[in-house]
């Protein structure tokens, strides 16, 4: 499940505003302006992180709702490559037989 227009927006504007922090954490040389900008960030990576585990928790559950569809799709396929097995099976089978009527066929023209 996509983020919601709401927590890609979020998203944005914290990513935003984490990036001009940064710069300003580098750029100032006044340790209070420093400090706040440090503290700042912590906070912004914990927002973030809470909004996209929350994203995580939406996907978790949404892909477990998948798990019975993914397990009958390994199923059909185990079955269809089980069918491959047999049809391969059956076409080396007819290219023998197909094989020795060629045989046959050369022996019978060198009797007639």
């Amino acid at each position: 499940m996509p983020n919601t227009p709401i927590q890609e927006m979020t998203l944005g504007q914290l990513r935003d505003a984490l990036i001009k922090l940064k710069a300003l954490a580098t750029t100032t040389t006044d340790p209070a302006v420093y400090a706040a900008a440090n503290d700042s960030q912590a906070r912004i990576d914990s927002q973030m992180s809470v909004l996209q585990n929350l994203q995580l928790a939406n996907d978790t559950a949404a892909m477990q709702s998948q798990a019975d569809g993914i397990g009958q799709a390994k199923a059909a396929f185990d079955a269809a490559a089980k069918n491959l097995a047999t049809a391969s099976e059956v076409i080396t089978g007819a290219a023998k037989f197909l094989d020795a009527v060629d045989v046959l066929i050369k022996v019978a023209s060198h009797v007639a």
